[in-house]
């Protein structure tokens, strides 16, 4: 089956494109929505975006460099800078990245790091892969992992 021939993908998807990956949920929200972005939240430390356009991913929220939102990273970046900026502003009109807009919130050693990620331009939209998908692990079992990663088991719950 083609990505976005499904019943779902044209229905769901299409209506909500990029409210998926956005963090936080509403009172307004439907029982329904709720529980998918709770498994998008779920699934989100497993995931890498590919870059095609840029609008779909944020620029220190979401892992596109590595395996991690730089938002999580050691790094010396302007930070104010970068809120709210999709990874959109750092690609050229033609499909590439700008690397004068990459210096311009970066330093060199990240800048090589983002030129080694390809733009697939022949998308027709930013999508998330498994960044973990040879590990031979189900989605389930990493997705399990993560969320009780570093906490401990008591017999009231789990705590850090």
């Amino acid at each position: 089956m083609q990505l976005g021939s499904s019943l779902f993908h044209r229905l769901v998807l299409t209506r909500y494109t990029g409210l998926l990956w956005r963090e936080g949920i509403t009172r307004r929200d439907s029982p329904v929505w709720r529980l998918i972005r709770e498994g998008a939240a779920c699934h989100r430390p497993l995931i890498r975006w590919k870059i095609a356009d840029g609008d779909s991913v944020d620029v220190l929220a979401h892992a596109w460099i590595l395996d991690r939102p730089l938002s999580l990273w050691p790094t010396f970046a302007d930070g104010d800078a970068l809120n709210s900026l999709q990874v959109s502003a750092l690609l050229l009109p033609s499909g590439g990245w700008d690397v004068f807009a990459l210096s311009q919130f970066f330093g060199s050693a990240l800048v090589e790091v983002v030129l080694q990620i390809p733009v697939h331009s022949s998308f027709p939209q930013d999508r998330p892969e498994l960044y973990t998908r040879l590990s031979g692990r189900s989605v389930a079992s990493l997705a399990y992992t993560t969320q009780f990663d570093g906490l401990v088991r008591t017999s009231a719950g789990y705590r850090s």
